[in-house]
């Protein structure tokens, strides 16, 4: 048996607490509603808050081990943008230059 500062694994834990009254009256409709106790339903409803805050905790974790590839992004976006400017500017003046080049010209009427 545990001792008093002891607990068996696996072994519930009695806890007080204390809810505002609204909140313990849609406790006890959403425990009945899922036919279960509320005690069941406050579990449950822990349960799925920490396994929130675990997936929250990796994705941080995620983020902070490949924060300069994340930084880096930006960069690489501002990067292509500049490109894709040179290239319609490349375009722009290539298609402007064969508009005045009399043998391109000629080729495009003979075809």
């Amino acid at each position: 048996m545990a001792k008093n500062n002891q607990r068996e694994p696996g072994q519930p834990v009695q806890v007080m607490l204390r809810l505002p009254a609204e909140m313990r009256d849609r406790l006890a409709t959403l425990a009945q509603a899922n036919g279960r106790s509320m005690n069941a339903e406050i579990v449950g409803a822990l349960e799925q808050h920490l396994k929130g805050l675990d997936r929250l905790s990796a994705v941080e974790a995620f983020i902070g081990q490949h924060r300069d590839e994340i930084l880096s992004i930006g960069k690489f976006e501002q990067r292509i943008g500049d490109l894709e400017v040179l290239v319609r500017t490349l375009s722009d003046h290539t298609v402007s230059s064969l508009l005045r080049d009399p043998e391109f010209i000629r080729r495009l009427k003979s075809e």
